[in-house]
């Protein structure tokens, strides 16, 4: 079967990003399969092209999955500019100058970093008269409602919302990364039938043998985007507290990634003069543990929003449980890994002393006691977010949209 996965951000692991897709066609190429993903040339955590004009709109085989790389503009920061970048990502796909370059799919999955890009994915595979399948990444426009950065009156989020429920009515089936999120498709009118939960999952065996370590400092790492969502400022305070009562001797803090907020938070921890935190740069995601194996600890962070309350599924978080290390989950949701599994501490979001408090509690602790904590972790996701059970269920979907294609022809 040929399928085409449309996600604007979507990268090959040589560079920072996620690779949700990239490993998934990976498994389905092992099942017999031919995956093209469709993505940007701009990479959305460097903030730079990392392709050619010489590869754009071709079929770029340089990787296991052959990608599509669309050009769209540069842009700094959460901008005008990137809004506009997103416009022109969902333009490209509708003009579909690039389909002269590769044979037809058999069924089109667009994905929504942002809504835009669903809607072009849909309007693609429309037609092409082929099937299209919408994925879920976060409940558009209700998230940027819920985080405070727009009213329901705004004239941009009144579009989003038309775009949202026109794509939940032309998707032929609708995949969430969020436990919960479909009870709010069905209070949108969502055949319950045509929700499949695949949350984000992790190749264990793409995981290299990596040394044990032992820092001279209790290591706590964030490995993510530094964005207004993932309430960072609280990190800062809660490095304050922690030098301010002396354990800068004993506890380091390492703030991986990029993202809008990252200068801004930089020169706050410098105005506290804080020697307890680093900041460091984004990461390759084939590089990626071996970075994380530098941790005692890791943090998963959010900011107290309603919007969690459809639960998360953030990459990092399963990355950080396949390392076999505590987490401290900092986040305000029904849906809490980290407590279901006892592989850490949950703390209230936004409230440094908490988060103080647990760093401090984990650090006392025995390796013994850490490293228990670990393996549930892992056993966890061996049991729930292994990439071979979640690319059988997506096989699966796949397969049923098409056949039933297939008999209304």
């Amino acid at each position: 079967m040929r399928i085409w996965i449309i996600n604007h951000y979507a990268s090959p692991p040589i560079y920072p990003g996620g690779t949700r897709h990239y490993n998934l066609a990976r498994e389905l190429q092992k099942k017999g399969h031919e995956v093209t993903i469709i993505a940007a040339d701009y990479n959305h955590f460097l903030g730079e092209k990392t392709h050619s004009t010489a590869t754009l709109g071709q079929l770029d085989t340089t990787y296991q999955v052959p990608f599509i790389w669309l050009s769209v503009p540069p842009y700094k920061g959460n901008t005008i500019g990137r809004f506009y970048n997103m416009l022109v990502f969902s333009w490209r796909l509708m003009r579909n100058n690039f389909l002269k370059t590769i044979p037809s799919p058999d069924i089109i999955i667009g994905s929504t970093p942002h809504l835009f890009a669903a809607f072009g994915a849909e309007i693609l595979a429309r037609r092409l008269k082929k099937p299209f399948v919408l994925e879920i990444r976060d409940l558009w426009p209700e998230t940027l409602v819920d985080l405070g950065r727009f009213s329901n009156k705004h004239p941009l989020i009144k579009v989003m919302k038309w775009v949202e429920r026109y794509l939940y009515k032309r998707a032929s089936r609708i995949i969430s990364l969020l436990p919960n999120a479909n009870n709010y498709l069905i209070e949108c009118g969502v055949n319950p039938n045509h929700i499949l939960w695949l949350p984000n999952s992790v190749d264990i065996e793409s995981i290299p043998v990596l040394p044990s370590i032992k820092n001279e400092k209790f290591t706590v790492m964030y490995a993510g985007a530094h964005g207004v969502a993932n309430d960072l400022d609280t990190v800062i305070f809660a490095a304050k507290f922690l030098q301010d009562k002396g354990f800068s001797e004993k506890i380091k803090i390492c703030l991986i990634g990029e993202g809008p907020e990252k200068l801004r938070l930089k020169k706050l921890a410098e105005s506290y003069h804080l020697n307890i935190i680093e900041f460091l740069d984004a990461v390759p995601k084939n590089e990626i543990f071996s970075t994380l194996n530098k941790a005692d600890t890791y943090l998963m962070s959010l900011k107290d929003s309603p919007v969690f309350r459809w639960g998360i599924s953030p990459n990092k978080l399963f990355d950080y449980l396949a390392m076999e290390r505590p987490v401290i989950f900092a986040v305000n949701t029904p849906f809490n890994p980290v407590e279901q599994c006892h592989a850490g501490i949950t703390v209230k979001p936004s409230d440094p002393i908490s988060l103080s408090n647990a760093i401090i509690k984990l650090a006392s602790l025995s390796r013994e006691e850490l490293n228990a904590m670990g393996r549930r972790g892992k056993d966890f996701i061996l049991k729930n977010h292994h990439i071979v059970q979640l690319t059988d269920s997506l096989e699966h979907l796949i397969k049923s949209v098409c056949e039933v294609r297939f008999e209304k022809n």
